[in-house]
Protein backbone atom coordinates (compact mmCIF):
# COMPACT_ATOMS: atom_id res chain seq x y z
CA UNK A 1 0.00 0.00 0.00
CA UNK A 2 1.35 3.38 -0.92
CA UNK A 3 1.18 5.72 2.06
CA UNK A 4 1.79 9.35 1.12
CA UNK A 5 3.03 11.25 4.17
CA UNK A 6 4.44 14.30 2.46
CA UNK A 7 1.27 16.46 2.29
CA UNK A 8 0.32 15.59 5.88
CA UNK A 9 3.71 16.59 7.25
CA UNK A 10 3.61 19.78 5.22
CA UNK A 11 0.19 20.71 6.68
CA UNK A 12 1.48 20.26 10.20
CA UNK A 13 4.35 22.61 9.48
CA UNK A 14 1.90 25.36 8.46
CA UNK A 15 0.34 25.48 11.94
CA UNK A 16 3.38 26.90 13.69
CA UNK A 17 3.50 30.22 11.79
CA UNK A 18 -0.23 30.66 12.33
CA UNK A 19 0.13 30.03 16.06
CA UNK A 20 3.03 32.47 16.26
CA UNK A 21 0.97 35.17 14.50
CA UNK A 22 -2.00 34.57 16.81
CA UNK A 23 0.18 34.63 19.92
CA UNK A 24 1.77 37.91 18.82
CA UNK A 25 -1.67 39.48 18.41
CA UNK A 26 -2.86 38.11 21.74
CA UNK A 27 0.21 39.41 23.55
CA UNK A 28 -0.22 42.79 21.89
CA UNK A 29 -3.87 43.01 22.91
CA UNK A 30 -3.03 41.98 26.46
CA UNK A 31 -0.26 44.57 26.67
CA UNK A 32 -2.58 47.27 25.34
CA UNK A 33 -5.31 46.40 27.87
CA UNK A 34 -2.81 46.51 30.74
CA UNK A 35 -1.48 49.90 29.64
CA UNK A 36 -4.96 51.38 29.03
CA UNK A 37 -5.90 50.41 32.58
CA UNK A 38 -2.76 52.08 33.89
CA UNK A 39 -3.42 55.23 31.84
CA UNK A 40 -7.00 55.38 33.08
CA UNK A 41 -5.82 55.15 36.68
CA UNK A 42 -3.28 57.93 36.08
CA UNK A 43 -5.96 60.04 34.39
CA UNK A 44 -8.32 59.71 37.34
CA UNK A 45 -5.54 60.62 39.75
CA UNK A 46 -4.65 63.66 37.66
CA UNK A 47 -8.30 64.77 37.59
CA UNK A 48 -8.55 64.46 41.37
CA UNK A 49 -5.45 66.64 41.71
CA UNK A 50 -6.91 69.26 39.35
CA UNK A 51 -10.21 69.27 41.25
CA UNK A 52 -8.47 69.72 44.60
CA UNK A 53 -6.29 72.53 43.24
CA UNK A 54 -9.25 74.40 41.76
CA UNK A 55 -11.25 74.13 44.99
CA UNK A 56 -8.27 75.35 47.02
CA UNK A 57 -7.57 78.30 44.74
CA UNK A 58 -11.23 79.33 44.71
CA UNK A 59 -11.00 80.18 48.40
CA UNK A 60 -9.25 83.45 47.52
CA UNK A 61 -11.33 84.60 44.54
CA UNK A 62 -12.50 87.09 43.55
CA UNK A 63 -10.60 89.04 46.19
CA UNK A 64 -6.99 87.98 45.51
CA UNK A 65 -6.22 86.20 42.23
CA UNK A 66 -2.48 86.13 42.93
CA UNK A 67 -3.02 84.25 46.18
CA UNK A 68 -5.58 82.00 44.45
CA UNK A 69 -3.09 81.08 41.72
CA UNK A 70 -0.34 80.40 44.25
CA UNK A 71 -2.59 78.20 46.39
CA UNK A 72 -3.88 76.24 43.38
CA UNK A 73 -0.32 75.69 42.15
CA UNK A 74 0.80 74.51 45.58
CA UNK A 75 -2.02 71.96 45.81
CA UNK A 76 -1.52 70.71 42.25
CA UNK A 77 2.23 70.27 42.69
CA UNK A 78 1.82 68.53 46.03
CA UNK A 79 -0.78 66.07 44.72
CA UNK A 80 0.58 65.42 41.22
CA UNK A 81 4.19 66.60 41.09
CA UNK A 82 3.23 68.81 38.11
CA UNK A 83 3.04 72.56 37.56
CA UNK A 84 -0.48 73.53 36.45
CA UNK A 85 -1.70 76.20 34.07
CA UNK A 86 -3.97 78.46 36.15
CA UNK A 87 -6.33 80.97 34.54
CA UNK A 88 -9.39 82.98 35.57
CA UNK A 89 -12.19 82.82 32.98
CA UNK A 90 -14.25 85.20 35.16
CA UNK A 91 -13.49 87.16 38.31
CA UNK A 92 -15.03 84.45 40.49
CA UNK A 93 -13.96 81.37 38.48
CA UNK A 94 -10.60 79.60 38.52
CA UNK A 95 -9.46 77.07 35.90
CA UNK A 96 -6.68 74.54 36.54
CA UNK A 97 -5.13 72.42 33.78
CA UNK A 98 -2.63 69.58 34.24
CA UNK A 99 -0.83 67.73 31.45
CA UNK A 100 1.44 64.70 31.83
CA UNK A 101 3.40 62.38 29.54
CA UNK A 102 2.87 58.76 30.59
CA UNK A 103 4.96 55.81 29.40
CA UNK A 104 3.44 52.53 28.29
CA UNK A 105 4.60 49.53 30.32
CA UNK A 106 4.04 46.66 27.87
CA UNK A 107 2.49 47.94 24.65
CA UNK A 108 5.66 49.73 23.39
CA UNK A 109 7.19 46.30 22.87
CA UNK A 110 4.50 45.70 20.25
CA UNK A 111 3.86 49.22 18.93
CA UNK A 112 6.36 52.04 19.36
CA UNK A 113 3.56 54.61 18.93
CA UNK A 114 2.36 53.81 22.46
CA UNK A 115 5.72 54.46 24.10
CA UNK A 116 4.45 57.86 25.38
CA UNK A 117 0.84 58.94 25.86
CA UNK A 118 -0.33 62.42 26.91
CA UNK A 119 -3.01 62.56 29.58
CA UNK A 120 -4.59 65.78 30.79
CA UNK A 121 -7.12 67.01 33.32
CA UNK A 122 -8.96 70.28 33.76
CA UNK A 123 -11.14 71.59 36.57
CA UNK A 124 -13.03 74.82 37.17
CA UNK A 125 -14.30 76.04 40.52
CA UNK A 126 -16.54 79.00 41.18
CA UNK A 127 -16.86 81.15 44.29
CA UNK A 128 -20.48 82.26 44.21
CA UNK A 129 -22.36 84.73 46.36
CA UNK A 130 -24.37 83.01 49.07
CA UNK A 131 -28.14 82.67 48.92
CA UNK A 132 -28.39 80.20 51.82
CA UNK A 133 -25.69 79.85 54.46
CA UNK A 134 -24.96 77.41 57.25
CA UNK A 135 -23.10 78.43 60.39
CA UNK A 136 -24.63 81.86 61.00
CA UNK A 137 -24.47 83.43 64.47
CA UNK A 138 -27.28 85.50 66.04
CA UNK A 139 -25.41 88.83 65.95
CA UNK A 140 -26.72 91.16 63.25
CA UNK A 141 -25.10 94.12 61.56
CA UNK A 142 -26.64 96.91 59.52
CA UNK A 143 -25.47 97.18 55.92
CA UNK A 144 -25.19 100.92 56.55
CA UNK A 145 -22.07 100.26 58.65
CA UNK A 146 -19.36 102.05 56.67
CA UNK A 147 -16.82 99.31 57.41
CA UNK A 148 -18.82 96.79 55.36
CA UNK A 149 -18.25 98.64 52.09
CA UNK A 150 -15.18 100.74 52.85
CA UNK A 151 -12.92 99.13 50.22
CA UNK A 152 -14.48 99.46 46.78
CA UNK A 153 -17.84 98.21 47.97
CA UNK A 154 -16.58 95.33 50.11
CA UNK A 155 -15.05 95.19 53.60
CA UNK A 156 -11.41 96.13 54.11
CA UNK A 157 -10.17 92.70 55.10
CA UNK A 158 -7.78 92.25 58.04
CA UNK A 159 -8.15 95.90 59.07
CA UNK A 160 -9.24 96.68 62.62
CA UNK A 161 -12.79 98.02 62.91
CA UNK A 162 -15.12 98.90 65.75
CA UNK A 163 -18.76 98.17 65.04
CA UNK A 164 -21.68 99.49 67.06
CA UNK A 165 -24.14 96.76 67.89
CA UNK A 166 -27.28 98.68 68.84
CA UNK A 167 -27.08 101.06 65.90
CA UNK A 168 -30.60 100.72 64.50
CA UNK A 169 -32.55 103.34 66.42
CA UNK A 170 -35.79 102.40 64.65
CA UNK A 171 -35.86 99.21 66.73
CA UNK A 172 -35.61 100.94 70.09
CA UNK A 173 -33.96 99.86 73.31
CA UNK A 174 -33.80 96.13 73.97
CA UNK A 175 -34.67 95.18 70.38
CA UNK A 176 -31.43 95.60 68.46
CA UNK A 177 -28.36 93.50 67.82
CA UNK A 178 -29.58 89.93 68.31
CA UNK A 179 -31.70 87.80 66.01
CA UNK A 180 -33.81 84.66 66.14
CA UNK A 181 -32.16 82.57 63.40
CA UNK A 182 -35.08 80.19 62.99
CA UNK A 183 -36.95 80.76 59.74
CA UNK A 184 -40.21 80.07 61.58
CA UNK A 185 -39.11 81.77 64.81
CA UNK A 186 -41.01 84.46 66.68
CA UNK A 187 -38.18 86.03 68.70
CA UNK A 188 -38.83 83.99 71.85
CA UNK A 189 -35.42 82.34 71.82
CA UNK A 190 -33.57 81.55 75.06
CA UNK A 191 -30.19 82.92 76.11
CA UNK A 192 -28.90 79.34 76.06
CA UNK A 193 -29.91 78.93 72.41
CA UNK A 194 -28.25 82.25 71.57
CA UNK A 195 -25.03 81.03 73.22
CA UNK A 196 -25.23 77.70 71.37
CA UNK A 197 -25.56 79.49 68.03
CA UNK A 198 -22.47 81.55 68.84
CA UNK A 199 -20.54 78.37 69.67
CA UNK A 200 -21.72 76.11 66.85
CA UNK A 201 -23.42 78.34 64.32
CA UNK A 202 -26.80 77.59 62.81
CA UNK A 203 -26.67 74.00 61.55
CA UNK A 204 -29.50 74.39 59.03
CA UNK A 205 -29.51 76.58 55.90
CA UNK A 206 -30.42 80.21 56.50
CA UNK A 207 -31.95 81.90 53.43
CA UNK A 208 -31.16 85.52 52.59
CA UNK A 209 -33.71 88.07 51.39
CA UNK A 210 -36.05 87.10 54.22
CA UNK A 211 -37.30 88.53 57.51
CA UNK A 212 -36.12 87.30 60.92
CA UNK A 213 -37.41 88.39 64.31
CA UNK A 214 -35.30 90.32 66.78
CA UNK A 215 -34.31 88.32 69.85
CA UNK A 216 -33.88 91.33 72.14
CA UNK A 217 -30.51 92.81 73.05
CA UNK A 218 -30.95 92.24 76.81
CA UNK A 219 -29.54 88.76 76.22
CA UNK A 220 -26.19 90.42 75.44
CA UNK A 221 -25.59 90.58 79.19
CA UNK A 222 -26.13 86.84 79.70
CA UNK A 223 -23.06 85.06 81.06
CA UNK A 224 -23.45 82.00 78.81
CA UNK A 225 -23.46 84.32 75.81
CA UNK A 226 -20.27 86.03 77.05
CA UNK A 227 -18.61 82.66 77.66
CA UNK A 228 -19.37 81.52 74.13
CA UNK A 229 -18.12 84.81 72.69
CA UNK A 230 -14.93 84.69 74.79
CA UNK A 231 -14.11 81.28 73.29
CA UNK A 232 -14.40 82.75 69.79
CA UNK A 233 -12.15 85.65 70.75
CA UNK A 234 -9.54 83.25 72.15
CA UNK A 235 -9.55 81.06 69.03
CA UNK A 236 -9.74 83.98 66.57
CA UNK A 237 -12.52 82.11 64.78
CA UNK A 238 -14.54 84.13 62.25
CA UNK A 239 -18.22 84.57 63.00
CA UNK A 240 -20.72 84.43 60.15
CA UNK A 241 -22.73 87.57 60.92
CA UNK A 242 -26.04 88.23 59.14
CA UNK A 243 -26.30 91.68 57.53
CA UNK A 244 -29.65 93.44 57.41
CA UNK A 245 -31.15 96.32 55.44
CA UNK A 246 -32.29 99.00 57.92
CA UNK A 247 -34.54 100.58 55.30
CA UNK A 248 -36.65 97.42 55.32
CA UNK A 249 -36.84 96.91 59.08
CA UNK A 250 -40.37 95.93 60.04
CA UNK A 251 -41.48 97.69 63.23
CA UNK A 252 -45.13 96.77 62.83
CA UNK A 253 -44.55 93.38 64.48
CA UNK A 254 -43.68 92.58 68.07
CA UNK A 255 -40.81 92.04 68.31
CA UNK A 256 -39.61 93.88 65.18
CA UNK A 257 -38.08 92.00 62.25
CA UNK A 258 -34.79 92.35 60.39
CA UNK A 259 -34.57 91.87 56.61
CA UNK A 260 -31.38 89.86 56.00
CA UNK A 261 -29.54 90.56 52.73
CA UNK A 262 -26.25 88.68 53.23
CA UNK A 263 -23.46 87.73 55.61
CA UNK A 264 -20.07 89.06 56.70
CA UNK A 265 -17.23 87.17 58.39
CA UNK A 266 -16.00 88.97 61.50
CA UNK A 267 -13.14 87.94 63.78
CA UNK A 268 -13.78 89.53 67.18
CA UNK A 269 -10.82 90.72 69.25
CA UNK A 270 -12.69 92.55 72.06
CA UNK A 271 -16.18 93.73 72.94
CA UNK A 272 -18.40 95.59 75.35
CA UNK A 273 -21.90 94.15 75.54
CA UNK A 274 -24.11 95.23 78.42
CA UNK A 275 -27.38 94.68 76.57
CA UNK A 276 -30.87 96.19 76.82
CA UNK A 277 -30.36 98.80 74.14
CA UNK A 278 -27.15 100.21 75.59
CA UNK A 279 -25.92 102.50 72.82
CA UNK A 280 -22.32 102.25 74.01
CA UNK A 281 -22.15 98.54 73.18
CA UNK A 282 -19.55 97.66 70.55
CA UNK A 283 -17.51 94.88 69.02
CA UNK A 284 -13.92 95.36 67.83
CA UNK A 285 -12.33 93.00 65.34
CA UNK A 286 -11.62 92.65 61.64
CA UNK A 287 -13.42 91.37 58.59
CA UNK A 288 -12.08 88.46 56.58
CA UNK A 289 -13.26 86.64 53.49
CA UNK A 290 -14.74 83.24 54.25
CA UNK A 291 -15.85 80.11 52.43
CA UNK A 292 -18.94 78.65 54.04
CA UNK A 293 -21.30 75.77 53.47
CA UNK A 294 -24.48 76.72 51.70
CA UNK A 295 -25.93 77.33 48.26
CA UNK A 296 -25.45 79.87 45.51
CA UNK A 297 -28.13 80.12 42.84
CA UNK A 298 -26.98 83.36 41.22
CA UNK A 299 -29.69 85.53 42.77
CA UNK A 300 -27.57 87.04 45.57
CA UNK A 301 -26.15 90.53 44.98
CA UNK A 302 -24.70 91.61 48.34
CA UNK A 303 -20.98 90.87 48.66
CA UNK A 304 -19.52 91.15 52.15
CA UNK A 305 -16.74 88.60 51.64
CA UNK A 306 -18.60 85.33 52.16
CA UNK A 307 -18.73 82.80 49.33
CA UNK A 308 -19.78 79.23 48.49
CA UNK A 309 -17.40 77.16 46.35
CA UNK A 310 -18.55 74.61 43.78
CA UNK A 311 -16.90 72.67 40.96
CA UNK A 312 -18.43 73.80 37.68
CA UNK A 313 -16.33 72.01 35.09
Amino acid sequence: MDVRRGPIGWSRGQVFPLVAIMMTGLIGMTAFVVDVGSWDRDSRGLQAAADAAALAGAEDIPYDQTAASTLATTYATKNSGLTPVVTFPTSNTIDVKLTHQVAGYLSPAVNSNTAQVTISAEAQAQAGLVTQAQGAVPLVMSKSQAELTACNGIPCFNTSVTVKINDDTTLGGGQAGLIDLRTNGDGSVTAGQIADWVTNGLTTPMPANAYYYSAGSCKFSNQSFHTALDAKVASASPLLVPVYDPARTDTTTSPPRYYIVGWAALVITSYRLNGCGNKSDFITGYFTHLVTQGTSDGSATADYGVRVITLVG
